[in-house]
């Protein structure tokens, strides 16, 4: 595990620093759009962390995007999508 070799802040940056790149072009687009949204931002078990943050939250619908792997690849790598749908325990919305 990295975790072992990284510091934690080092770590707690190397997340802020990916999880900004990842959410910039979403924040920028509901902001333009007038829409009112939270941003969580979790590290671990994909579908797990979800499932335990939509109930925090009193979440009805989990709205996430793909990155468009194919099929082999997801077989492979695992699928965040599928772990999401598989625990979060409400309706899950997929957009590619």
């Amino acid at each position: 595990m990295i975790s072992g070799f990284v510091g934690k802040d080092a770590l707690d940056d190397f997340h802020d620093e990916r999880s900004d790149e990842a959410l910039r072009s979403v924040r920028e687009g509901l902001q333009q759009a007038g829409v009112p949204s939270k941003e969580h931002e979790m590290v671990g078990s994909t579908g797990a962390e979800l499932a335990e943050l939509a109930r925090n939250q009193g979440c009805e619908l989990s709205l996430m995007g793909t990155r468009g792997l194919s099929a082999s690849m997801c077989a492979l790598l695992g699928s965040a999508t599928q772990d999401t749908i598989e625990h979060v325990g409400v309706p899950v919305m997929v957009v590619k």
